[in-house]
């Protein structure tokens, strides 16, 4: 699981990194909303780096399916993310040991970048998440429903321009999420062999760098995220309650980072006679955020800084797998409801072991910085609320939906 979390988060830093060049890409190289459907053939190993991987097993056998569509830059959003490809995959794989671990299910969305292209091949980067079952559970998994999270790095061959030939290497993780006490993440690295047909012919263009378009960035300098959220530990017999605080700098269109605050509560659903200073416990976090259009994904790292279980000392060793750690990470997503206000889901750690996942809502003000004429100052820095839905008019279209002009 550590390895998987720090891929997806150098993966999605680089992603947001280079968006800034993104504005100088004005040719469509694909029709809008231009699709494809693929399907490929998975071979893996599970590893015996968690207690799940010590589990006698053989390799693992798959299959996947997949729908795409391919982004354009009509729109900003798009434009900021280097218009990557969105899809969704269904997967079903043998586990490798059928009495105990049974066989995988799973469904998740995923986003894939076209880093590198020509006439003939293309190198992507493949980012999903989403939601898992398996058919038997164990000692070291007692919750048949979980999560998954999947890294990949293809490399397409072109057959026909609508034919291409796959080949892929990448690493998936699930975990029960704290659904249930036993919790222990499957670690499987894999490669797989597989098909893609577009329903539209391929183009390779060439970028005119004079002629780019008219890209409108997210118009707020900082903001600031609060909120609510609660889930299940130890069977759903205790209750995880949390607020979180954030002040967030904007490091590029799409990536805003800076300082967080988290404080829990844990409630016992019957017979609690713990302390309430038991039950609390506050952390420090570096927390990051990534706005796609209405959906944002969130990647916090942070340290307890008041905790009852930790020793007196802040910077201990800890086991991995089962101990109590000084650090957590806080990884989560968001869809945009109304305005600012966000409904989210959130996987807590605590170290590299998952503890809960939670479910919530959070309310963003994004403030927006900018010159406003004073006869007597002649210029001076105002602050306003920035709202998704209303342009500077406070018309009714959202900033995201902006059709791009070319700069004559």
């Amino acid at each position: 699981m550590k390895e998987t979390l720090v891929v997806i988060v150098l993966s999605l830093t680089m992603s947001s990194a280079v968006a800034q060049r993104a504005s100088r890409i004005h040719r469509n190289i694909h029709p809008p909303m231009a699709q494809a459907v693929r399907a490929r053939i998975m071979g893996g190993y599970i590893l015996p780096v968690t207690e799940y991987g010590k589990t006698d097993h053989t390799p693992s056998v798959g299959v996947e399916v997949a729908y795409e569509i391919f982004t354009d830059n009509r729109t900003d959003w798009r434009i900021h993310w280097r218009k990557p490809v969105i899809g969704a995959a269904i997967q079903f794989a043998n586990l490798g040991n059928n009495r105990k671990m049974g066989q995988l299910l799973s469904l998740y969305p995923y986003v894939r970048w076209q880093l590198s292209r020509s006439d003939l091949f293309i190198y992507s980067l493949k980012l999903g998440a989403g939601i898992s079952w398996v058919s038997q559970t164990n000692e070291t998994n007692t919750s048949p429903i979980g999560l998954i999270g999947n890294c990949t790095m293809e490399f397409h061959i072109n057959i026909t321009g609508r034919d291409w030939i796959i080949f892929d290497l990448g690493a998936e993780a699930t975990n029960n999420g704290g659904f249930a006490t036993e919790n222990s993440t499957m670690l499987m690295p894999y490669a797989s062999f597989g098909y893609i047909h577009r329903f539209f012919p391929y183009r390779s263009l060439v970028t005119n760098e004079s002629e780019r378009p008219y890209t409108k960035a997210l118009p707020y300098t900082y903001m600031m995220n609060i909120g609510i959220e609660a889930g299940g530990l130890d069977d759903w017999q205790s209750v995880q309650a949390g607020i979180h605080f954030d002040i967030l700098g904007k490091a590029t269109n799409c990536w805003a980072t800076g300082l967080g605050i988290d404080c829990e509560y844990r409630q016992q659903m019957s017979g609690d006679t713990t302390e309430i200073t038991q039950r609390l416990r506050g952390g420090l976090s570096w927390a990051n955020r990534f706005t796609m259009n209405r959906f944002h994904f969130i990647i916090d790292w942070g340290i307890y800084v008041y905790d009852s279980e930790k020793p007196f000392e802040y910077f201990y060793r800890y086991n991995i797998r089962s101990g109590h750690a000084w650090n957590y990470f806080r990884i989560g997503a968001g869809v945009r409801l109304y305005d600012n206000l966000y409904a989210q889901v959130n996987v807590h750690t605590n170290g590299f072991k998952v503890e809960y996942t939670s479910f919530g809502l959070s309310y963003s003000i994004p403030v927006h910085k900018h010159n406003v004429y004073n006869k007597k100052k002649k210029r001076f820095m105002s602050y306003e609320i920035w709202h998704p839905d209303q342009d500077d008019e406070g018309s009714r279209m959202s900033i995201h939906n902006y059709i791009h002009r070319p700069i004559r």
